[in-house]
């Protein structure tokens, strides 16, 4: 096998027999490693750490070790924690704290995991307990429920995740850096594009993808809002067309130590991620109002 490289994933004590460690994959996808939740059809563990192999810690040596794939090898981050670390990610525990986006939902809803709360509720069929915005999804179906658990999957937990990286992306400028320094930043700004977009839109975003970039293009069909000029009901969203603008704005920005900038860039991008949220209530507000649309889908979706 080729070498990989990575580190571990937390400071062990000496003896310690299990380890979790991080390596990378190719960018290229000549070495890929798809594994933890995805259906069987995705699997591929051609690029996994070997099952038996040897490991070299620098400044200890090397060490044989065993590994399980298909059982272990996950990636440490999921959804779920966008939601659940937000408190510290978000409000508490970052030099930009409280976000302002963030705020304003938490200010809403009055549970820092709002988010997951909401996903929890729609899987088991529960209620929220929120302080605004309360839903019962105790007398729906599994088709209702699963709307209402996909649609807070994408739209509420990632598309604030996507913002949060952006301002993780705005603390790690340094104003001091005068070109391709910031490499943190741009990092950060980055993970928010690729969580905007993610992995099934493919390099043009003609892809068909489940997350936000997806439901831009979607909603700009519903409202003529297409294109380059917002005026065609097919092609790419004018929201997207946008936002991918600021986005190597803001990439440039951050390379150039212009913060500031950024931080238009930013509070821009936030601004247009909310349009295809309104354009989806809209559109199914319309269905249930005016064509009696009283199906379970369409509620869920709306909500």
């Amino acid at each position: 096998g080729a070498w990989v490289y990575g580190s571990v994933m937390a400071d062990y004590e000496s003896n310690t027999r299990d380890i979790k460690v991080q390596y990378t994959v190719d960018a290229d996808n000549s070495r890929v490693c798809y594994v933890g939740g995805l259906p069987s059809d995705k699997v591929d563990t051609s690029g996994c750490l070997m099952e038996v192999g040897s490991i070299t810690i620098s400044g200890q040596g090397a060490f044989n070790y065993q590994a399980n794939n298909q059982g272990y090898n996950k990636n440490a981050r999921t959804i779920q924690v966008f939601s659940t670390a937000a408190q510290s990610k978000m409000y508490e525990d970052c030099p930009g704290c409280p976000y302002k986006d963030f705020k304003q939902y938490y200010d809403y809803y009055g549970e820092f995991d709002y988010a997951n709360k909401w996903i929890l509720a729609a899987a088991q069929g529960s209620s929220t307990s929120f302080k605004n915005g309360n839903a019962d999804f105790t007398s729906y179906d599994f088709i209702g429920r699963g709307e209402a658990f996909k649609k807070g999957t994408a739209y509420m937990s990632v598309w604030m995740y996507v913002i949060r990286e952006l301002e993780d992306a705005i603390d790690d400028c340094n104003v001091e850096c005068t070109f391709d320094c910031n490499e943190d930043a741009v990092h950060a700004w980055d993970e928010a594009v690729a969580f905007y977009a993610g992995s099934e839109e493919g390099s043009d975003g003609s892809g068909d993808g489940a997350l936000l970039y997806s439901l831009a293009d979607k909603r700009c069909a519903n409202f003529r809002t297409c294109g380059p000029e917002g005026d065609s009901v097919s092609g790419t969203s004018n929201i997207n067309i946008k936002i991918f603008s600021e986005f190597a704005a803001g990439q440039m920005n951050l390379n150039l130590g212009n913060c500031q900038g950024a931080r238009e860039n930013k509070d821009h991008i936030s601004d247009l991620m909310g349009v295809p949220l309104v354009q989806g209530v809209l559109r199914y507000a319309h269905k249930i109002d005016n064509l009696n649309d009283s199906s379970e889908k369409s509620k869920a979706e709306g909500a």
